[in-house]
């Protein structure tokens, strides 16, 4: 019975999440610069970004999206790009290559960067401890968390 009401309230809350998932791209298709620039690039553009599961730049976005005979100008990715992070579909990241990068995050909890200097190689960790650390040093510091991003560089030890 138990793990029969687990499995309910955990269909509740990803029900939950997608319809939330929605509003907020619905709500970044209302932004008046994902308008201005043309539902057909809008479109395609948000499909390819909801579509990876991956850390991608503009010139790969714009790669895939070529590739795939989609015609997108760089500037209107860029709009779209600020349009998708002001709804909070798509997030900055810095993972120390000197390029801004993104990641689709409407949806996924929030996780932690690993960069691994040598290899350039990422590890993505949601650890619990992590944030509960945060949270304690905010709150001795009289703040209230409202976002943690963090991102750890270094390398792997040798064994």
């Amino acid at each position: 019975r138990r793990h029969r009401a687990g499995r309910e309230r955990r269909a509740r809350q990803q029900a939950a999440t997608a319809h939330r998932c929605d509003q907020d791209v619905q709500r970044a298709f209302r932004a008046d610069q994902f308008q201005r620039s043309g539902a057909r690039a809008g479109n395609a553009m948000l499909e390819e970004v909801m579509a990876r599961d991956d850390h991608f730049s503009v010139e790969e976005l714009h790669d895939s999206l070529k590739a795939n005979g989609k015609k997108v100008s760089r500037a209107t990715l860029y709009r779209n790009l600020d349009s998708l992070k002001e709804a909070g579909i798509l997030a900055e990241v810095d993972l120390g290559n000197r390029h801004v990068q993104y990641e689709h995050v409407l949806g996924h909890n929030q996780h932690f960067h690993i960069i691994d200097e040598e290899t350039n190689g990422i590890i993505e960790d949601d650890s619990e401890e992590v944030e509960k650390a945060v949270e304690v040093l905010a709150r001795k510091h009289g703040f209230d968390v409202s976002r943690i991003k963090l991102q750890i560089f270094g390398r792997k030890r040798r064994k």
